[in-house]
Formats: C-alpha cells, structure tokens, sequence
C-alpha cells in the first residue's frame, strides 16, 4: 500500500514539531527589525489597550501572551475571539487602543472584519501574518510577516505558525515595554535570552519525550475521552493542545481550566480517562492536588511542567521540557508534548488531518471561513 495523503500531511507535521524551535530561532532578528520597524512613531505612553484578534491557533496566541505585555509593558491585553469582537467588543474601542489582527493566510474573513471595525473607529491597526500580498495587507496599517514555509500538498496543523506568532507577540511586548521605559535595555536582553533558550532546546525536547509520548498515545489511544487542563497563560496552551488533537486526529476531546476541572470534569473522569495537567507556573500547587486526586480514581493523570517542576507530582507520567524559568514565555515550550500526542493518535488512527482527503467538507469549510463572513 502506498503513501496516503494523510501519512504525507503527518510527515510535514512531525518535521515541524522537531524543527520548528530553529526556524523560528533563525527568523527572530528579522521579527526583531520588523517589530522596532512597526512601533517607530508609535506613541506608546497613550497606548491604552491591545486588542488581540483572531480564529483557532491565532486567538489563542492573543491568550498566551497575555503575560508578556502586562510584565514587560505594563498594557493590559484583551484576547478576542474574531466573530465575538465584530459582534460585539468593538464597540468599547477607544482611540488609544491596538487592534492586532491575527491571521496566518491572511484571508480569514472574521480576521479581517476585526481590523476594518477598528479602522472605521480611527482605531491604530496592526496585522500577523504568513502570506505576504494577502488581504490583510491592505487593510492593516502595519503587517509584520512571519514567513513561515507551507507545504503544498495540503494543511498541516499549525505548530511552527503558533510559535512565530507567539514569538513577535512576545517581541512586541518588550519593544512596547522599553519604549514606555516601564523596562530597561538589560531587561529587554535578559528577557530575549529567555526567548532564544526556549527555542534553541525544542528540538532536544521532542527527542527527549517522543518514545514516552508515543507510548501514552499507544495506552491511550483507544481511551473514551482525552482532557487538557492548564491555568494562566497556558489556559491557551491547553486549548491548543487539544486543538491539535481536532485538526491531527480529527477527535473530540475537552479541554478545562485547572480549578475548573474540580467542579465540572472529574465527574466525568473514569479509568479510560486520560488527563494531561499543565502543571506549570503560578498554578501549579493546584495542579498538584489535581493530579493527586486522578490518581485516587485509578485514573491517567499526565503531569506536562518544565525539567525539575513540582518533583512530587503525583502521575502517571511526566512530560518534562527545558525551558527558561520565565512564566510568560512557558506557552512555547508546554505546547510541545501536546503537539507530539496529537502526531501520534493520528498515526495509530490513520485519519488524515483535517479531513483533507474528503473533497466534501473541505469545500464547505473553505467557504464557510473564507467567503461567507466577508
């Protein structure tokens, strides 16, 4: 039998997770020179609020770098979803404000009304994006290009996209920070070395976790239900994770807050259950009695934290990365395992992503996001 569609789309996928860390690595001094490029004549002290807008991948980038401009800039950021700020956060936009506009094809039509809402309210716009010459290009008053190759052959689920675009977020933040002097030069080097650690280790992390993740994948994979947990900035990460799961293996799964979790999914936590907890940062004490009371059902709890986190965490398995000890840039490393998990159930199930080998629905979808909201 030869290659599938799918087998080639998870080829591209399973490059990416490996290589992804040293393209995006190799590509930040030019996000470098773009970000000092798009802030120049920015007046940074009226700077009131950003909105970060987008769909999928893209709003949960708005989500993950939350962190990074409240610590390093002092700017309180609302991530928005693309439909829910035209219908509705629009309207509280003030002059003073950002409106970024995340999208990767640039042609994501909710994306775009985002940015021509803001323009109709004299609103400062600026664009993220992976296709130079796109439609975003004419409406945003500023476009920063991540220029992240794209297979031909067909979709791949986002993993070196999510992280360029965390990555000029992240770089955002601190240029907005030293302009307003809220942090000094030292600090903005400081924080960038973060950055470049974080990178530099991907591709020694994913060949440090593959064969334990490909071993949860193999125990899990006929389980009834997958659950992701995380807090704080890596609320998003976990909605990343198991959106990678829907777009890699085309299953549904949940995805839940920390704290949530003990009020709504351990009722639905049985002995098939396999739940991954972002144990990680400030919230990770209380990640910990989450784990513990998972392994007092006789349940699979996945303890997912950075090398020489929470050494008593009590799981199943620990999926340990090296990363910086720095909270607001941790969504570039957490993701990694969950993007190893989804590679591996969609080669044990053999579904092609996206459904990509179904001409049916990937027709109605293409003009259900790119046409029938413009």
């Amino acid at each position: 039998m030869g290659e599938t569609l799918g087998d080639v789309l998870r080829g591209h996928l399973y490059r990416e997770i490996y290589g992804q860390g040293d393209m995006v690595l190799e590509y930040l001094p030019d996000y470098e020179r773009q970000v000092e490029a798009v802030t120049e004549g920015m007046d940074c002290g009226k700077l009131k609020r950003i909105y970060v807008c987008g769909c999928g991948d893209s709003y949960y980038a708005g989500e993950a770098a939350r962190e990074a401009f409240y610590r390093y800039a002092d700017i309180d950021v609302v991530p928005a979803e693309a439909y829910e700020f035209v219908a509705y956060e629009h309207r509280r936009l003030e002059k003073e404000d950002l409106v970024i506009g995340v999208s990767v094809s640039g042609k994501v039509g909710t994306s775009l009304n985002c940015l021509e809402r803001a323009r109709e309210k004299q609103v400062r716009t600026l664009g993220l994006n992976n296709c130079r010459g796109s439609a975003i290009w004419s409406i945003a008053d500023a476009v920063v290009d991540i220029h992240i190759p794209t297979p031909e052959e067909g979709p791949v689920p986002q993993t070196c996209h999510y992280l360029a675009n965390l990555a000029a977020l992240f770089l955002l933040a601190l240029r907005l920070g030293v302009k307003k002097r809220h942090i000094s030069q030292e600090e903005y080097e400081a924080a960038m070395r973060d950055i470049r650690y974080n990178l530099g280790v991907m591709r020694e992390n994913a060949a440090g976790l593959d064969e334990t993740v490909k071993r949860i994948a193999k125990q899990a994979v006929n389980s009834s239900l997958y659950v992701v947990t995380g807090h704080g900035v890596n609320l998003a990460t976990a909605r990343f994770a198991v959106a990678k799961l829907h777009e890699a293996a085309c299953q549904g799964h949940i995805v839940q807050e920390t704290e949530e979790w003990a009020h709504e999914e351990r009722q639905m936590t049985g002995k098939d259950t396999f739940t991954f907890v972002l144990a990680s940062g400030a919230g990770a004490v209380r990640a910990a009695k989450i784990l513990d009371i998972i392994d007092s059902f006789g349940s699979h709890g996945i303890a997912v934290a950075g090398f020489g986190e929470q050494r008593e965490l009590k799981a199943e398995y620990r999926l340990e990365v090296k990363m910086a000890d720095n909270e607001a840039f941790s969504p570039m490393s957490l993701k990694l395992p969950m993007e190893l998990f989804a590679y591996h159930i969609s080669e044990l199930t053999g579904v092609c992503p996206f459904h990509f080998d179904d001409t049916v629905q990937t027709k109605a979808i293409e003009k259900l996001i790119y046409k029938e909201n413009r």
